[in-house]
Protein backbone atom coordinates (compact mmCIF):
# COMPACT_ATOMS: atom_id res chain seq x y z
CA UNK A 1 0.00 0.00 0.00
CA UNK A 2 1.40 3.55 -0.69
CA UNK A 3 3.23 5.02 2.74
CA UNK A 4 1.50 8.26 2.33
CA UNK A 5 -2.06 6.82 2.67
CA UNK A 6 -1.18 4.56 5.25
CA UNK A 7 0.24 7.07 7.44
CA UNK A 8 -3.40 9.33 7.00
CA UNK A 9 -5.29 8.46 10.33
CA UNK A 10 -9.27 9.71 10.01
CA UNK A 11 -10.54 10.80 13.29
CA UNK A 12 -14.10 9.38 14.64
CA UNK A 13 -15.71 12.04 15.84
CA UNK A 14 -15.45 14.26 12.69
CA UNK A 15 -17.24 13.43 9.02
CA UNK A 16 -14.75 10.05 8.08
CA UNK A 17 -15.91 10.74 3.75
CA UNK A 18 -14.75 14.71 4.19
CA UNK A 19 -11.41 13.79 6.04
CA UNK A 20 -10.70 11.44 3.63
CA UNK A 21 -11.76 13.51 0.56
CA UNK A 22 -9.45 16.33 2.00
CA UNK A 23 -7.00 13.94 2.69
CA UNK A 24 -6.23 12.72 -0.74
CA UNK A 25 -6.67 15.90 -2.14
CA UNK A 26 -4.08 18.04 0.04
CA UNK A 27 -1.82 14.49 -1.63
CA UNK A 28 -2.28 14.62 -4.82
CA UNK A 29 -1.91 18.99 -4.72
CA UNK A 30 1.31 18.28 -2.64
CA UNK A 31 2.94 15.67 -5.33
CA UNK A 32 2.84 13.58 -1.89
CA UNK A 33 1.04 11.07 -4.63
CA UNK A 34 2.51 11.60 -7.48
CA UNK A 35 0.61 11.79 -10.90
CA UNK A 36 0.32 8.28 -12.58
CA UNK A 37 0.51 6.60 -9.46
CA UNK A 38 -2.03 3.94 -8.88
CA UNK A 39 -4.06 4.01 -5.80
CA UNK A 40 -5.10 0.59 -3.67
CA UNK A 41 -8.62 -0.94 -4.26
CA UNK A 42 -11.33 0.47 -2.30
CA UNK A 43 -11.61 -2.58 -0.64
CA UNK A 44 -7.71 -2.63 1.02
CA UNK A 45 -8.41 1.74 1.57
CA UNK A 46 -11.20 0.70 3.74
CA UNK A 47 -9.64 -1.95 5.26
CA UNK A 48 -6.49 0.97 6.48
CA UNK A 49 -8.71 3.75 7.34
CA UNK A 50 -11.78 1.42 8.87
CA UNK A 51 -13.72 2.72 7.11
CA UNK A 52 -16.90 1.30 4.65
CA UNK A 53 -16.38 0.39 1.20
CA UNK A 54 -19.40 2.53 0.15
CA UNK A 55 -17.91 5.44 2.32
CA UNK A 56 -14.48 5.21 1.03
CA UNK A 57 -16.08 5.12 -2.80
CA UNK A 58 -18.50 8.13 -2.26
CA UNK A 59 -15.00 10.47 -0.35
CA UNK A 60 -13.12 9.60 -3.83
CA UNK A 61 -15.90 10.68 -6.40
CA UNK A 62 -15.45 14.83 -5.81
CA UNK A 63 -11.39 13.86 -6.55
CA UNK A 64 -12.38 12.09 -9.81
CA UNK A 65 -15.17 15.25 -10.38
CA UNK A 66 -12.47 17.59 -9.50
CA UNK A 67 -9.77 16.16 -12.49
CA UNK A 68 -7.18 14.57 -9.69
CA UNK A 69 -8.21 11.54 -9.84
CA UNK A 70 -9.17 9.20 -12.66
CA UNK A 71 -10.91 5.72 -12.96
CA UNK A 72 -10.83 2.98 -14.78
CA UNK A 73 -13.40 0.07 -15.19
CA UNK A 74 -11.42 -3.11 -13.85
CA UNK A 75 -8.06 -1.95 -13.53
CA UNK A 76 -7.81 0.85 -10.89
CA UNK A 77 -8.02 4.51 -10.09
CA UNK A 78 -4.76 6.47 -10.41
CA UNK A 79 -3.74 9.86 -9.95
CA UNK A 80 -4.52 12.25 -12.71
CA UNK A 81 -1.40 14.33 -14.41
CA UNK A 82 -2.43 18.32 -13.45
CA UNK A 83 -3.17 20.73 -16.10
CA UNK A 84 -0.61 23.93 -15.52
CA UNK A 85 -3.62 26.05 -14.84
CA UNK A 86 -7.03 26.98 -15.33
CA UNK A 87 -7.72 27.84 -18.92
CA UNK A 88 -11.25 26.64 -20.23
CA UNK A 89 -13.86 27.63 -18.38
CA UNK A 90 -18.16 26.65 -19.57
CA UNK A 91 -21.21 28.66 -18.30
CA UNK A 92 -24.49 27.78 -17.95
CA UNK A 93 -27.43 29.89 -18.36
CA UNK A 94 -31.07 29.30 -18.35
CA UNK A 95 -32.72 30.55 -21.68
CA UNK A 96 -35.01 32.76 -19.37
CA UNK A 97 -31.58 34.38 -18.52
CA UNK A 98 -31.88 36.61 -21.44
CA UNK A 99 -35.43 36.96 -22.25
CA UNK A 100 -36.67 37.95 -18.69
CA UNK A 101 -36.48 41.53 -17.96
CA UNK A 102 -36.03 40.78 -14.00
CA UNK A 103 -33.22 38.60 -14.65
CA UNK A 104 -30.91 41.82 -15.44
CA UNK A 105 -28.53 40.91 -12.63
CA UNK A 106 -27.66 37.73 -14.39
CA UNK A 107 -26.89 38.51 -18.20
CA UNK A 108 -24.56 41.79 -15.87
CA UNK A 109 -23.13 39.09 -14.40
CA UNK A 110 -22.35 36.83 -17.44
CA UNK A 111 -20.75 40.28 -18.98
CA UNK A 112 -18.57 40.72 -16.13
CA UNK A 113 -17.10 36.95 -15.68
CA UNK A 114 -16.51 37.76 -19.51
CA UNK A 115 -14.34 40.57 -18.72
CA UNK A 116 -12.39 39.03 -15.93
CA UNK A 117 -11.57 35.56 -17.76
CA UNK A 118 -10.28 37.20 -20.01
CA UNK A 119 -7.70 39.16 -18.01
CA UNK A 120 -6.64 35.87 -17.09
CA UNK A 121 -6.69 34.46 -20.79
CA UNK A 122 -8.95 31.99 -19.78
CA UNK A 123 -11.36 31.32 -22.48
CA UNK A 124 -14.99 30.26 -21.98
CA UNK A 125 -18.13 28.83 -23.93
CA UNK A 126 -21.55 30.00 -22.74
CA UNK A 127 -24.18 27.50 -22.96
CA UNK A 128 -27.38 28.82 -23.19
CA UNK A 129 -29.98 25.71 -22.22
CA UNK A 130 -32.63 26.14 -25.31
CA UNK A 131 -35.50 23.37 -23.55
CA UNK A 132 -38.41 24.77 -22.13
CA UNK A 133 -38.42 26.07 -18.26
CA UNK A 134 -40.36 22.65 -17.53
CA UNK A 135 -38.02 20.73 -19.31
CA UNK A 136 -34.75 22.20 -17.68
CA UNK A 137 -35.46 19.76 -14.44
CA UNK A 138 -33.30 17.14 -16.87
CA UNK A 139 -30.02 16.61 -17.83
CA UNK A 140 -29.19 18.40 -21.12
CA UNK A 141 -27.31 15.49 -22.94
CA UNK A 142 -25.40 18.19 -25.20
CA UNK A 143 -24.06 19.73 -21.55
CA UNK A 144 -23.06 16.31 -20.28
CA UNK A 145 -21.16 15.43 -22.99
CA UNK A 146 -19.02 18.04 -22.86
CA UNK A 147 -18.33 17.94 -19.52
CA UNK A 148 -17.60 14.45 -20.07
CA UNK A 149 -14.99 15.14 -22.82
CA UNK A 150 -13.23 17.85 -20.70
CA UNK A 151 -14.12 20.72 -22.91
CA UNK A 152 -14.17 23.11 -20.03
CA UNK A 153 -12.04 22.63 -16.82
CA UNK A 154 -14.78 24.13 -14.33
CA UNK A 155 -18.37 25.01 -15.36
CA UNK A 156 -19.89 28.15 -14.05
CA UNK A 157 -23.43 28.86 -13.20
CA UNK A 158 -24.43 31.79 -12.48
CA UNK A 159 -28.10 31.12 -11.26
CA UNK A 160 -30.73 28.49 -11.84
CA UNK A 161 -33.56 27.12 -10.24
CA UNK A 162 -33.85 24.03 -7.74
CA UNK A 163 -34.26 21.66 -10.39
CA UNK A 164 -31.49 22.13 -12.49
CA UNK A 165 -29.10 22.08 -9.15
CA UNK A 166 -30.05 17.98 -8.76
CA UNK A 167 -28.39 17.08 -12.58
CA UNK A 168 -25.62 20.08 -12.71
CA UNK A 169 -24.38 18.74 -9.36
CA UNK A 170 -24.00 15.30 -10.91
CA UNK A 171 -21.24 16.44 -14.24
CA UNK A 172 -18.07 14.93 -13.94
CA UNK A 173 -16.02 18.00 -13.88
CA UNK A 174 -16.12 20.94 -10.53
CA UNK A 175 -18.82 23.04 -10.68
CA UNK A 176 -19.68 26.37 -9.00
CA UNK A 177 -23.29 27.76 -8.16
CA UNK A 178 -24.72 31.14 -6.99
CA UNK A 179 -27.50 30.15 -5.31
CA UNK A 180 -28.93 30.20 -2.24
CA UNK A 181 -29.32 25.83 -1.68
CA UNK A 182 -27.35 24.34 1.02
CA UNK A 183 -24.39 22.78 -1.32
CA UNK A 184 -20.97 23.10 -1.66
CA UNK A 185 -19.06 24.91 -4.44
CA UNK A 186 -21.25 28.00 -3.76
CA UNK A 187 -21.37 31.69 -4.06
CA UNK A 188 -23.76 33.01 -1.56
CA UNK A 189 -25.43 36.45 -1.02
CA UNK A 190 -24.98 36.88 2.78
CA UNK A 191 -28.52 37.86 4.04
CA UNK A 192 -27.51 38.35 7.76
CA UNK A 193 -25.00 41.11 7.09
CA UNK A 194 -27.14 42.69 4.40
CA UNK A 195 -30.11 42.45 6.92
CA UNK A 196 -28.17 43.68 9.97
CA UNK A 197 -26.32 46.73 7.70
CA UNK A 198 -29.92 47.41 6.73
CA UNK A 199 -31.70 47.95 10.01
CA UNK A 200 -28.68 50.40 11.36
CA UNK A 201 -29.27 52.49 8.36
CA UNK A 202 -33.05 53.21 9.64
CA UNK A 203 -31.99 53.16 13.01
CA UNK A 204 -29.11 55.95 11.68
CA UNK A 205 -32.27 57.49 10.51
CA UNK A 206 -33.95 58.21 13.71
CA UNK A 207 -36.06 55.28 12.88
CA UNK A 208 -38.20 53.79 15.97
CA UNK A 209 -40.53 51.83 13.98
CA UNK A 210 -39.20 49.35 11.23
CA UNK A 211 -40.54 47.01 8.19
CA UNK A 212 -39.59 45.22 5.07
CA UNK A 213 -41.11 44.45 1.84
CA UNK A 214 -38.92 41.29 0.52
CA UNK A 215 -39.89 39.56 -2.57
CA UNK A 216 -38.03 35.98 -1.64
CA UNK A 217 -39.71 33.03 -0.68
CA UNK A 218 -38.30 31.73 2.81
CA UNK A 219 -37.49 28.12 1.70
CA UNK A 220 -38.10 25.53 4.75
CA UNK A 221 -35.43 22.64 5.03
CA UNK A 222 -37.27 20.29 2.95
CA UNK A 223 -36.87 22.32 -0.12
CA UNK A 224 -33.16 22.92 -0.01
CA UNK A 225 -32.20 19.10 0.96
CA UNK A 226 -30.56 20.52 4.35
CA UNK A 227 -30.55 23.36 6.94
CA UNK A 228 -32.56 26.89 6.65
CA UNK A 229 -32.30 28.14 3.62
CA UNK A 230 -30.13 31.29 3.47
CA UNK A 231 -33.18 33.51 2.45
CA UNK A 232 -35.00 32.31 6.11
CA UNK A 233 -31.72 33.23 7.85
CA UNK A 234 -32.26 36.45 5.84
CA UNK A 235 -35.77 36.95 7.48
CA UNK A 236 -34.13 36.06 11.06
CA UNK A 237 -31.89 38.11 10.81
CA UNK A 238 -34.03 41.50 10.03
CA UNK A 239 -36.03 40.45 13.17
CA UNK A 240 -33.12 39.50 15.38
CA UNK A 241 -30.93 43.08 13.81
CA UNK A 242 -34.45 45.16 14.90
CA UNK A 243 -34.64 43.21 18.16
CA UNK A 244 -30.93 43.79 18.79
CA UNK A 245 -31.21 47.79 18.28
CA UNK A 246 -34.31 48.32 20.02
CA UNK A 247 -36.97 48.74 16.79
CA UNK A 248 -40.41 47.56 17.16
CA UNK A 249 -40.69 45.26 14.05
CA UNK A 250 -44.09 44.05 13.56
CA UNK A 251 -45.25 40.69 11.94
CA UNK A 252 -47.77 42.69 10.12
CA UNK A 253 -44.94 45.04 9.14
CA UNK A 254 -43.05 42.38 7.01
CA UNK A 255 -44.44 41.72 3.63
CA UNK A 256 -43.12 38.56 1.47
CA UNK A 257 -44.93 36.20 -0.94
CA UNK A 258 -46.50 33.20 -0.04
CA UNK A 259 -45.48 31.16 -3.53
CA UNK A 260 -42.59 31.85 -5.79
CA UNK A 261 -43.19 34.71 -7.97
CA UNK A 262 -42.18 34.39 -11.55
CA UNK A 263 -38.95 35.29 -13.58
CA UNK A 264 -40.77 38.49 -15.04
CA UNK A 265 -40.01 42.42 -14.33
CA UNK A 266 -43.92 42.51 -14.17
CA UNK A 267 -44.90 40.44 -11.18
CA UNK A 268 -41.69 41.38 -9.13
CA UNK A 269 -42.71 45.11 -9.49
CA UNK A 270 -46.58 44.16 -9.11
CA UNK A 271 -45.64 42.52 -5.36
CA UNK A 272 -43.64 45.55 -4.28
CA UNK A 273 -46.66 47.96 -4.96
CA UNK A 274 -49.12 45.89 -3.46
CA UNK A 275 -47.50 45.33 -0.54
CA UNK A 276 -46.85 48.70 -0.03
CA UNK A 277 -50.13 49.23 -0.82
CA UNK A 278 -50.89 46.64 1.66
CA UNK A 279 -48.80 48.36 4.83
CA UNK A 280 -49.77 52.13 3.75
CA UNK A 281 -53.38 51.18 4.38
CA UNK A 282 -52.72 49.77 8.24
CA UNK A 283 -53.45 51.84 11.08
CA UNK A 284 -50.24 51.73 12.53
CA UNK A 285 -47.57 51.99 9.96
CA UNK A 286 -43.71 52.11 10.25
CA UNK A 287 -41.38 54.79 9.96
CA UNK A 288 -38.75 52.95 7.85
CA UNK A 289 -39.08 50.04 5.54
CA UNK A 290 -36.14 48.16 3.61
CA UNK A 291 -36.86 47.12 0.17
CA UNK A 292 -35.20 43.58 -1.37
CA UNK A 293 -34.86 42.61 -4.61
CA UNK A 294 -34.20 45.84 -6.54
CA UNK A 295 -36.91 44.66 -9.25
CA UNK A 296 -39.15 45.05 -6.14
CA UNK A 297 -38.48 48.32 -5.44
CA UNK A 298 -39.68 49.99 -9.03
CA UNK A 299 -43.44 48.72 -7.26
CA UNK A 300 -42.79 50.28 -4.78
CA UNK A 301 -41.48 53.57 -5.70
CA UNK A 302 -44.83 53.72 -7.84
CA UNK A 303 -47.23 53.01 -5.16
CA UNK A 304 -45.12 55.74 -3.05
CA UNK A 305 -45.49 57.91 -5.97
CA UNK A 306 -49.39 57.16 -6.35
CA UNK A 307 -49.98 57.90 -2.60
CA UNK A 308 -48.06 61.48 -2.84
CA UNK A 309 -45.95 60.08 0.26
CA UNK A 310 -43.29 63.06 1.17
CA UNK A 311 -40.15 60.97 1.30
CA UNK A 312 -38.04 61.56 4.03
CA UNK A 313 -40.22 63.41 6.33
CA UNK A 314 -42.95 60.45 6.38
CA UNK A 315 -41.10 57.60 5.38
CA UNK A 316 -37.55 56.39 5.39
CA UNK A 317 -36.06 53.95 2.96
CA UNK A 318 -33.41 51.58 2.29
CA UNK A 319 -33.40 50.04 -0.99
CA UNK A 320 -31.26 47.45 -2.58
CA UNK A 321 -29.67 48.03 -5.83
CA UNK A 322 -27.19 45.92 -7.77
CA UNK A 323 -24.71 48.46 -8.86
CA UNK A 324 -24.10 47.60 -12.28
CA UNK A 325 -27.72 47.22 -13.32
CA UNK A 326 -28.86 50.63 -11.63
CA UNK A 327 -31.93 51.56 -10.36
CA UNK A 328 -34.02 54.97 -11.02
CA UNK A 329 -35.22 56.64 -7.67
CA UNK A 330 -36.80 59.79 -7.80
CA UNK A 331 -37.16 60.22 -4.38
CA UNK A 332 -33.99 60.39 -1.13
CA UNK A 333 -33.11 56.73 -0.32
CA UNK A 334 -30.22 54.47 1.42
CA UNK A 335 -28.91 51.90 -1.02
CA UNK A 336 -27.60 48.61 0.17
CA UNK A 337 -25.26 48.05 -3.18
CA UNK A 338 -24.67 44.79 -4.89
CA UNK A 339 -21.14 44.97 -6.94
CA UNK A 340 -21.30 42.35 -9.30
CA UNK A 341 -17.96 42.52 -10.00
CA UNK A 342 -17.34 41.03 -6.79
CA UNK A 343 -19.85 38.06 -7.33
CA UNK A 344 -18.15 37.48 -10.45
CA UNK A 345 -14.89 37.19 -8.68
CA UNK A 346 -15.84 35.35 -6.25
Amino acid sequence: MNSKLNKFKPQRKLSMRMQITDAVRKMVLSGKLAAGSRLPSTQELASQWDAHVTTVQQALTPLVKEGLLERTPQVGTFVRKREERLTRVGIYASGDLWRNPASAFGRCLCNELHRQLGLDNISEEVWVDPRPTDEQGKPWDELVRAASERRFQVLIVPGVGFDELAWLKKLVVPTVFLTSANIRNKVAFDGSQWAETAMQLLADQGCHRVGAICSVLAKTSEDTGGNQSEYRQFYMALEKSAAHLGLEFRPEWLLRPLKPLANTGVEFAQFGYDSFQALWRLSERPEGIVVYEDVTSSGVLMAIMREHIRIPEKLKLVLHRNTEVGLFCPVPASFMDVHVGEVAAA
